[in-house]
């Protein structure tokens, strides 16, 4: 049989065959389809001359783990691993590395792309550990150069001060570099503190000279010392993710001009009391863990470019400081298209003390060109109702998402009486607001009579909505069917999918399936 022309250029077999590579991002496959898919790329690189090369390009291109490649020498052994969590083998070498086992090391070496034996999925922890001596080895015969000279990611655990196998990895050509060290924090000081601040101390000013290109750079560790006086010489770093971040650490992120996101996990604003600098004039993104006590931290910012602000948990120790920093947000980032934060519960005991929603993020709303809003809050903290929607549908029209509770829970009791927006509170966003996608909201009360007719000449016809989820739907078994017609033809791209298991909502979406089938069933079929 003849050779198809396809096979002759080996971008096109390049691409076909990345469709096999291991989908290691995806937790559902990772474990399960992993080594199918490379088992599939090693049988093609063995069919004919013209696969092999991408073949084992894709195959080699990114290890989750070393041992794949360490199997190649005949000296590679388990030893027995004393690790706290148990059940983790040592591997390390026995003998001495064979000539020709070193040479095809080299080659495969070549392809390899990525190592992230960090930045694996959650739930799959690494089960080997490499003892330190053979990266030593390694280097001995590399003679000076990097193991892998095409390597771009990598992923380094920092296991023990004896652990400095990251110093054969550095390149030139790294974009992206991830270091977790598990051997300090700023919890806990070890026995051995002095040899970590020895090791850390000559590892990372080598890694960020040789590395000086990358732009990705994570930092998970406790103590940042090590590493902030060095972070100014990394020109091209685009984005950084930190464990903390002190002043001494922001300023000199600040300082970067290419610098577009930054996630830090927490700010330690406790060796200064106040910012006397500002910078990152090109941050789009920035992803804040837990957000500080004070909002001084912000007077660092210079970024009228931002478009999305995450902060992952506000404290509900400080329920009032929320409008301050709505206002400055507002103030710093007039840009903003993406906002979220999640205010964790408050612990007091007794009733609710509600406040509307709407007057506690009122300086957002000067946001014009807010897209997604996430204003994740607690039933006994901040209430919600048809004058707060309506606020937001006036002040955000361009609005995509709107969510305004948790995923799961946070809704209240349903037998306590609280305020909540009514079905004219969804006639308003579609009316103000054509582009939305998407609502989610805590509870929505429908009385009977109550429904706001849909005028054929103020609605819009075939509004885009498609995701509408409610925790708790307030109606009565009779006004369900109503209600679904209603939404129907004011929604009529809705995707009735539960996003929650409250049987009143569920009621509700079963409904508006059987409207969308008769509706589908009235309409005349195509000639």
């Amino acid at each position: 049989m003849d050779r198809h022309n396809a096979f002759d250029n080996a971008d096109v077999v390049y691409l076909i065959l990345s469709c096999l590579a291991p989908d290691i991002d995806n937790c559902e496959l990772w474990e399960s389809e992993s080594r199918a898919r490379s088992r599939s790329l090693a049988r093609c690189a063995r069919v004919c001359s013209s696969l092999r090369l991408p073949a084992l390009q894709v195959l080699w291109r990114r290890l989750e783990d070393m041992l794949p490649l360490l199997r190649l020498f005949s000296g590679l052994q388990i030893v027995e691993a004393n690790d706290i969590n148990g059940g983790v083998a040592l591997y390390t070498l026995t003998s001495e590395i064979l000539t020709h086992e070193w040479e095809t090391f080299r080659v495969y070496a070549e392809y390899v792309q990525r190592v992230d034996s960090i930045f694996r999925p959650a739930g799959f922890a690494a089960k080997t550990r490499i003892d330190p001596s053979v990266w030593i080895q390694l280097g001995h015969l590399a003679c000076g150069s990097p193991l892998f000279p095409n390597l771009l990611e990598l992923g380094w655990v920092i296991l023990s001060p004896q652990c400095t196998g990251l110093l054969f990895f550095l390149s030139t050509t790294l974009t992206r570099l991830g270091i977790v060290c598990f051997g300090i924090d700023e919890d806990a000081v070890p026995d051995n503190d002095d040899e970590w601040q020895a090791v850390l101390q000559a590892l990372l000013p080598t890694t960020f000279q040789v590395a000086s290109r990358i732009t990705r750079l994570t930092m998970a560790t406790g103590q940042i010392d090590y590493f902030s006086p060095h972070l100014s010489n990394l020109h091209s770093l685009r984005c950084f993710r930190g464990t903390k971040v002190d002043i001494r650490t922001l300023r000199a992120l600040a300082s970067l001009t290419e610098h577009e996101e930054l996630c830090v996990h927490r700010f330690d604003t406790t060796d200064e009391p106040s910012v006397s600098f500002s910078g990152f004039p090109r941050l789009r993104v920035l992803i804040i863990a837990e957000h500080p006590s004070s909002n001084l931290v912000y007077d660092a910012f210079a970024s009228p470019q931002l478009e999305e602000l995450l902060i992952r948990e506000y404290p509900g120790q400080y329920p009032l400081n929320i409008t301050d920093s709505c206002k400055i947000w507002a103030h710093r980032f007039p840009s903003l298209q993406t906002l979220s934060f999640y205010i964790s519960k408050e612990d007091h005991d007794g009733p609710p003390r509600w406040r509307p929603l709407r007057d506690a993020v009122a300086p957002l709303l000067a946001l014009r060109n807010l897209r997604i809003a996430k204003l994740a809050t607690w039933y006994t903290m901040f209430s919600i109702d048809d004058a707060d929607m309506t606020a937001f549908a006036q002040a955000w029209p361009r609005l995509q998402s709107l969510q305004l509770c948790f995923t799961f829970g946070g809704y209240g009791p349903g037998s306590r009486p609280m305020p909540s927006p009514t079905p004219s509170s969804l006639l308003t966003l579609a009316t103000r607001c054509p582009d939305l996608k998407e609502i989610r909201i805590r509870r929505l009360t429908v009385l009977r009579n109550s429904l706001p007719l849909l005028d054929e000449h103020s609605v819009p016809r075939h509004h885009g909505l498609q995701r509408l989820g409610v925790q708790h739907g307030n109606l009565e078994d009779a006004m369900v069917p109503e209600f679904a017609r209603w939404l129907d033809h004011l929604f009529p791209r809705l995707v009735p999918k539960a996003l929650n298991l409250d049987e009143s909502w569920m009621r509700v979406l079963d409904a508006v399936k059987i409207c969308q089938a008769e509706r589908l069933q009235q309409q005349p079929l195509p000639e």
